[in-house]
């Protein structure tokens, strides 16, 4: 390898290390309910909150005993049939009725109106038990027209029954469901004006950073103009030892 090689192999890009920083995509997120427990409770939770006419969302029904033992329960929920249509759980029952899940209690009653209320009712045949937490029901919505509605547990209608009858039922809650024609995300854009290539200015949307050794004529020069001070400083060397053998 001669000296111009090895000048261009130590080149600018080991002197400069540029770095080109990235920033992930930032949008708007949808929010997701949080239900907090206060005691006996009957919750609605759902992961959407936002949807378009013909989308339908998952809504769950959380009943929390707080430990206490019960041998019933009832709830209603209300919510606005012009914005949502509850989807039928089972099209072999006549009526409109909601998916239940538990064994220990057997559902006494299950129908949706279409007035927009949902009515249930479920009760232990012999003994009490609790409820941790635990999804009991869960219904599909299907957004039929733009607007706003809440789902809403009604309290004065719904309950938790002890061992003695009694209703312990403290908390309930409600969520929003939006409906809207189009959700739209608008995303930042940076407008780069080309500048014409023949007006004796680079166009800054084609710019490159300097890195490599070609790219630099101004470091190149100084690489050449070093390299030939060095052969003229050896041949000055060995004409000088030249002569004094002379």
């Amino acid at each position: 390898m001669n000296i111009f090689q090895i000048a261009q192999a130590l080149g600018g890009d080991d002197l400069t290390s540029p770095t080109i920083p990235f920033t992930g995509p930032v949008g708007p997120t949808s929010p997701v309910p949080t239900t907090g427990l206060g005691g006996p409770s009957i919750l609605l939770q759902s992961n959407v909150v936002t949807l378009k006419k013909g989308e339908q969302a998952k809504v769950e029904v959380v009943i929390f005993t707080d430990s206490k033992e019960i041998k019933g329960f009832k709830f209603k929920i209300s919510y606005n049939p012009s914005i949502l249509k509850v989807i039928d759980a089972d099209t072999a029952t006549p009526g409109t009725q909601i998916t239940y899940q538990n064994t220990f209690f057997n559902q006494k009653s299950n129908s949706v109106s279409s007035s927009g209320e949902i009515l249930f009712e479920a009760a232990a045949t012999e003994g009490v038990s609790t409820i941790t937490k635990r999804v009991t029901a869960y219904f599909n919505v299907e957004a039929i027209d733009n607007g706003s509605s809440n789902l809403s547990v009604v309290k004065a209608d719904s309950a938790l029954l002890d061992a003695l009858g009694a209703d312990i039922l403290q908390s309930v809650n409600s969520i929003t469901m939006n409906v809207a024609s189009e959700v739209v995300t608008v995303t930042a854009t940076t407008t780069v004006t080309p500048i014409p290539q023949d007006s004796g200015t680079p166009n800054p949307s084609t710019i490159t950073p300097r890195t490599g050794f070609i790219d630099d004529l101004g470091y190149t020069n100084a690489i050449i103009i070093g390299t030939l001070l060095i052969i003229s400083g050896i041949y000055l060397f060995k004409k000088k030892n030249n002569d004094d053998l002379h």
